[in-house]
């Protein structure tokens, strides 16, 4: 994402830039956690807190 998207995205959703930064760079996180090898673990991990 570049600079002057963030800034009309922030706009258009009223919320500062920090956090569209803040939540872009969480998301790709997570979708880095989501695709690793670790896919198995963290997918049981997940399904028996919710047991």
């Amino acid at each position: 994402m570049i600079e002057d998207e963030i800034k009309t995205l922030s706009s258009e959703l009223g919320v500062p830039v920090f956090t569209v930064e803040k939540d872009y760079a969480i998301s790709w996180m997570l979708y880095g956690l989501w695709k690793s090898k670790n896919q198995k673990v963290l997918n049981h991990n997940a399904l028996q807190s919710y047991a």
